[in-house]
């Protein structure tokens, strides 16, 4: 049996706090909110192109492959994460002046864990920030209104519903 590990996650007045912040580093911060908003892990928000995303029947959805577990998702966007997009498409200016078919341009992994240590604790976050607690937060959030189990593990791209119920607390 594996031993039991704090998931930390953000609540909605948290989220709210963390969106409101002044960072040095804003594409950091979108690309952690939009974690948040979606559920994608660092390593396919950081894989994300501009021609992933897409209009179904009107509806946005991003396409791609998962880094882990490979699987191919097609994943629908929520109000916040279209909008977290569009701040992106107005930071390009600063961060991709050229341009790029990269949605989010970040720095190296360490350079984000600063960023994100620093925001959190503007956010007033009593521990460190990592990427992977916009995931965490995603699927909490996602669960504490009654949504099932079920599809909250697919969004997520689990292949066992037992990884999606360590979110159910």
């Amino acid at each position: 049996k594996k031993d039991e590990v704090v998931r930390r996650f953000l609540s909605l007045e948290a989220l709210g706090r963390l969106s409101m912040a002044n960072v040095s580093n804003g594409m950091v911060k979108q690309a952690f909110l939009f974690g948040c908003f979606t559920g994608m892990r660092l390593s396919d928000i950081e894989a994300l192109r501009w021609e992933q995303i897409s209009l179904v029947n009107g509806a946005p959805f991003i396409d791609f492959r998962q880094q882990k577990p490979g699987g191919v998702e097609r994943l629908p966007l929520s109000e916040q994460a279209v909008r977290t997009l569009q701040a992106v498409k107005e930071l390009h200016v600063e961060y991709a002046p050229s341009g790029s078919e990269h949605v989010f341009i970040l720095p190296s992994r360490s350079v984000i864990s600063k960023h994100l240590h620093k925001l959190g604790a503007s956010a007033g976050r009593n521990w460190l920030l990592h990427f992977h607690s916009s995931r965490h937060t995603f699927a909490t959030l996602a669960l504490t209104p009654g949504n099932d189990l079920f599809t909250v593990s697919k969004l997520l791209g689990h292949r066992e519903i037992a990884t999606t119920e360590v979110y159910s607390h």
